[in-house]
């Protein structure tokens, strides 16, 4: 795929059922964790990644302060530039309204996702153990081992500076 047939949009409430769709299969719920605070999708602003109208990604996000979290980011076509083309334009976003810094956390067993940031400029700021541990007690349905096969433990903690 030509990452320029990559457009990115804002979400609207529209694409709520899809984003619902999307995040609950990847994540068994609609529902996801991050340092102790569970967010809803449909709560959530975002960002969606589109090729000739067709959704393949997703950035959903949490304004704090002078940071921007990155809560959900989901690609459904891998190595195609479609999560560099969301953070991307997250980061614009953010540089644009004033914000200081991107974070966001993924937990220990997401290898992919862990290799992606560290090679995209990512720091990694902090090792969360035992920090789903207390995620289950918001959502039960977390898995103690991941599709990698590792046991989910940790919150690895990741920022870009902006």
């Amino acid at each position: 795929m030509d990452n320029d047939h990559i457009r990115i949009r804002e979400a609207t409430p529209d694409d709520i059922p899809w984003l619902e769709g999307v995040v609950t299969h990847h994540f068994a719920s609609p529902r996801v964790i991050s340092r102790g605070r569970l967010h809803k999708v449909r709560d959530l602003p975002g960002l969606i990644a589109e090729t000739d109208d067709d959704p393949v990604g997703l950035l959903l996000y949490r304004e704090a302060g002078d940071d921007v979290e990155i809560v959900i980011l989901i690609s459904e076509i891998v190595r195609q530039g479609v999560a560099s083309r969301l953070v991307e334009a997250m980061r614009q976003q953010a540089v644009s309204s004033g914000h200081h810094r991107l974070w966001l956390v993924t937990t220990n067993d997401n290898l992919e996702a862990i290799a992606f940031y560290r090679a995209t400029g990512w720091q990694q700021t902090a090792v969360h153990r035992g920090a789903m541990h207390g995620a289950r007690q918001l959502k039960p349905e977390i898995p103690e081992i991941g599709p990698s096969g590792l046991p989910i433990e940790d919150e690895i903690e990741f920022a870009l500076e902006l």
